[in-house]
């Protein structure tokens, strides 16, 4: 069946998984709540400094747009699929533009605790995925499944 997966494969696959599951899940209910009791919402909202519905609309959907692939990479590289890894690492990217973008451009301050984790993670996801061990996992697995078919 081919050498054992790495642990930090495991881990950042599952922990993938499981981090933008939920988050996925915390977004879609802040938008269903939202679209409930839209005054409530806004209400809620301006205190932590999102100005109004529309404004809270575009930063759920954006979440979103980014934990779908997330979640999908992350059952690819459980899968060991040198896509998911590719995936995964895209994301990242695209993730650490916008969350630098908000931060820096647009000087938005909401969330920062967890804007600083978020970029933590990026980074540890960035160096380890891209670390000659576990491209080598990767590319193995490729190699054997394109062996077998033959």
């Amino acid at each position: 069946m081919g050498k054992k997966r790495l642990l930090g494969v495991i881990v950042f696959g599952s922990a993938i998984i499981t981090i933008t599951g939920i988050l996925f899940l915390v977004m879609a209910s802040v938008i269903f709540m939202a679209m409930q009791n839209p005054e409530a919402a806004s209400k809620t909202f301006e205190r932590k400094g999102i100005s109004g519905m529309e404004e809270l609309l575009i930063i759920t959907r954006k979440g979103c747009l980014l934990y779908v692939p997330f979640f999908i990479s992350g059952v690819a590289i459980l899968k060991r699929k040198e896509w998911g890894r590719r995936l995964c690492l895209i994301v990242c990217l695209v993730a650490l533009g916008v969350s630098l973008h908000s931060k820096l451009i647009i000087r938005d301050s909401i969330f920062t605790m967890g804007t600083y984790l978020s970029y933590g993670l990026y980074a540890m996801v960035l160096y380890y995925f891209n670390r000659k061990d576990v491209k080598k996992q990767f590319q193995n697995t490729t190699q054997s499944t394109t062996q077998n078919s033959k």
